[in-house]
C-alpha cells in the first residue's frame, strides 16, 4: 500500500484544498511562501466537502457532492493526499463512509482518529449520525447520535478526547439554530452520550458555518459565521461548567 511520503519541509506546511478544483495550495508558514499544487484524482474537490490535516500533516478529504443524489460515492468517499515532494499529489482511497456526507464538520483527536458529525441528508438517519475513523486501521466505526441532526456547523476536538459541535442548520426546523452538544469519546457504557449545552439564543444568536477551536485546558473560542448576514462576533465557552 502506498504511504505518505516524508514532508520535505516538516511541521512548516499548511494545506488549502481549493473548491470545485484539484488544486491543493501548500503554505510554507516559515518561508512565507505558497506553492500551487494539483491532485492526481479522478474528479475534483465535490460540493461541501470536508478536508482535515491531522498534527503529522496527513491531509485526508471526507464527502461533499450531490446531496440530492443520495447513492453518490463521493459522498461516503475518504481519500488521502499524498505529497510526493513534486507539484502533482497522488490521491488514495480509504474505507468508505458508512453515511453520506454533505455539510458536515470533522475534527481530528490525537492524531489517531478523524471524526465526522451530522450531514444535510437525511438518509438513514445521516443528519444525527456520528463516524469515527481509526487512520491506523482505515477503518470506520459508529459513535453515538447527536441528540439534533444539523449539517453546515462547526466543531472542533478539547484535550484530544472531547468533540464539541456548535451550531449550524436544525434538521428538524430547517433554519439556523444555537445548538452545542458536546461527547467525551473516551467515556465507556452509559457515560458515553452528548450531552447538550442550553444557551440563551440572546447571549450565543443562531448561525452556521462559525470557526471554532480549543484555546488552553478549560477555553473553547467560537467566532463568526453567518446568520442571516456575515457575523463578526467572538465567544469564549468553558469547559468545566459550560458557560460562555
Amino acid at each position: 500500500m502506498m504511504q505518505p511520503a516524508q514532508q520535505p519541509l516538516g511541521l512548516n506546511l499548511l494545506y488549502v484544498c481549493e473548491r470545485d478544483s484539484k488544486t491543493v495550495l501548500m503554505y510554507d508558514l516559515k518561508a512565507q511562501k505558497v506553492q500551487k499544487c494539483q491532485v492526481n484524482m479522478e474528479v475534483q474537490f465535490q460540493h461541501n466537502f470536508q478536508y482535515i490535516q491531522t498534527p503529522s500533516q496527513r491531509l485526508f478529504v471526507i464527502g461533499g457532492g450531490d446531496f440530492q443524489k443520495a447513492e453518490a460515492k463521493s459522498l461516503t468517499a475518504c481519500l488521502e493526499i499524498l505529497n510526493n515532494g513534486t507539484k502533482v499529489f497522488d490521491c488514495l482511497s480509504k474505507d468508505s463512509l458508512k453515511s453520506p456526507r454533505h455539510g458536515h464538520a470533522i475534527v481530528c483527536l490525537a492524531d489517531k482518529f478523524l471524526v465526522v458529525t451530522g450531514s444535510r441528508l437525511e438518509k438513514d438517519g445521516a443528519c444525527k449520525s456520528v463516524e469515527s475513523y481509526n487512520i491506523d486501521m482505515d477503518l470506520w466505526f459508529d459513535l453515538p447520535n447527536m441528540n439534533q441532526g444539523r449539517y453546515y456547523h462547526s466543531s472542533c476536538s478539547f484535550v484530544d478526547k472531547w468533540v464539541y459541535v456548535f451550531a449550524g442548520i436544525s434538521q428538524q426546523s430547517k433554519k439556523y439554530f444555537n445548538s452545542i452538544e458536546r461527547i467525551d469519546t473516551k467515556a465507556s457504557g452509559k457515560q458515553k452520550i452528548w450531552q447538550e449545552i442550553n444557551v440563551d439564543v440572546a447571549k450565543f444568536p443562531v448561525r452556521q458555518g462559525a470557526g471554532s477551536s480549543q484555546l488552553n485546558n478549560n477555553e473553547i473560542i467560537i467566532f463568526g459565521g453567518f446568520g442571516g448576514e456575515f457575523l463578526k462576533d467572538t465567544y469564549v465557552l468553558k469547559h468545566a461548567d459550560g458557560q460562555l
